[in-house]
């Protein structure tokens, strides 16, 4: 027997087939936002190429004999490997060597992977092993090379980086006629080429910070105390080249001859990296909403149940909150597996007593149900009812009182 139903105050729900047109707009919505978002980051985007110009120190004072930074010659080689290996594919490698002599390399293309492995064997096979530092004879000559690579290639970015840990000396047989570094850099004043000297260790050649901090827009001087440092430095550098290339300028580097496939031919964008954690981040977000949305769709058992032994005179009652169970089946009896344990109701009463909560219509409505026991509610004998606020019935030698405020009293007339 089934009492009447009123769908009164409670738990509210979609209907089910609002709630899923409800969650699809949500998880559209979530998706168009995640594409707002990637697209609304600034793109730092490597546009164009560069030339790369390394002037390295050779003279001994690298590898610690005489005045400088000490036996640093072979970190500094390891960090420019380490440098090479994130060059770009169509980007252009020159070493130059410098200490009383100055000894340039050839212009070396990236191309392939392979093309790196020239260029850090070039590094490989540098020597400290001079007695001087003729930083402006390494100076004029590096310009010079800069102004030829610009015009071989024009969309690309120049960038010459003097590493060394001296001063400006040249050898004795020069110093009457050697240029001064202003006078060597005087005549490209205001290129726009990323021209540093790289201090290694503790000093710096202010003199030639001056020259090029004035000359070139893009120039100055950075201090290398440590190989992390030094690293730091030339990423730096490169951070400063990407930003200064605010227009796409796709370059066309000279055919070389056929080779295999390479491994990379388009520019990377760094803010890809970027988007794919927030493409995660919304996945994991929409996976969070599905969850809540299935937890949602379930009907718990809300409310608490007071129950006592009506055989006693002053009975105790004890009070099970049921919403705590998060179930929606809650099971009653004799048993210590039972939710809730009556271990000395009245043996007469078999079967299974169970608090339901069934959906109907897109609301929660907790029901009791026995079997093989009645249910005595206002003298009436039940098997199944709906449970309302303050419904008051016995079961066997037990006295229950239902309690859940959300919803409302019992209708008059009701059973």
């Amino acid at each position: 027997m089934m009492c009447g139903r009123s769908l009164h105050k409670g738990k509210f729900f979609l209907p089910r087939s609002k709630t899923a047109i409800a969650f699809i707009i949500l998880t559209i919505l979530i998706f168009f936002l995640s594409f707002g978002i990637i697209y609304a980051q600034p793109q730092t985007v490597e546009t164009t190429h560069t030339n790369w110009i390394f002037v390295i120190d050779l003279s001994k004072s690298m590898i610690g004999k005489g005045k400088g930074a000490g036996n640093i010659f072979e970190k500094v080689k390891v960090v420019l490997y380490q440098f090479i290996d994130e060059c770009r594919l169509g980007d252009n490698v020159v070493i130059i060597g410098f200490g009383t002599d100055v000894n340039e390399g050839p212009t070396i293309p990236i191309h392939f992977e392979k093309d790196k492995e020239l260029i850090k064997n070039e590094i490989a096979g540098l020597k400290a092993d001079q007695d001087w530092t003729y930083t402006s004879d390494a100076l004029e000559k590096t310009l010079f090379r800069l102004s030829d690579v610009e015009k071989k290639y024009p969309d690309y970015n120049e960038c010459a980086l003097i590493l060394t840990d001296g001063y400006n000396d040249p050898p004795p047989y020069a110093r009457n006629t050697a240029k001064s570094l202003n006078e060597v850099a005087k005549p490209y004043a205001n290129k726009p080429w990323f021209v540093y000297q790289i201090a290694l260790g503790s000093s710096m050649d202010t003199i030639f910070h001056g020259v090029l901090h004035t000359t070139f827009p893009n120039g100055g001087t950075l201090s290398s105390e440590s190989a992390k440092r030094l690293s730091e430095n030339l990423h730096e550098i490169k951070e400063k080249i990407i930003k200064a290339t605010p227009t796409p300028h796709p370059p066309t580097p000279p055919s070389p001859t056929p080779e295999p496939t390479p491994v990379q031919t388009q520019p990377e964008s760094k803010s890809h990296n970027w988007g794919w954690i927030i493409l995660i981040m919304i996945f994991l977000m929409i996976v969070l909403v599905g969850i809540w949305f299935l937890k949602s769709r379930k009907c718990y058992v809300e409310g608490s149940l007071e129950y006592w032994l009506a055989t006693q005179q002053n009975p105790t009652s004890q009070i099970k909150n049921l919403s705590e169970l998060q179930k929606q089946n809650i099971v009653i009896g004799r048993e210590s597996a039972n939710d809730i344990v009556l271990a000395d109701l009245d043996a007469s009463v078999t079967g299974s007593i169970r608090i339901i909560s069934k959906r109907i219509e897109g609301t929660c409505i907790p029901f009791l149900i026995t079997e093989n026991a009645v249910i005595d509610m206002n003298n009436t004998k039940l098997n199944e009812m709906q449970l309302y606020d303050r419904d008051k019935f016995q079961i066997g030698n037990y006295k229950f009182e239902y309690q859940n405020q959300i919803l409302s009293r019992r209708p008059l007339n009701s059973i």
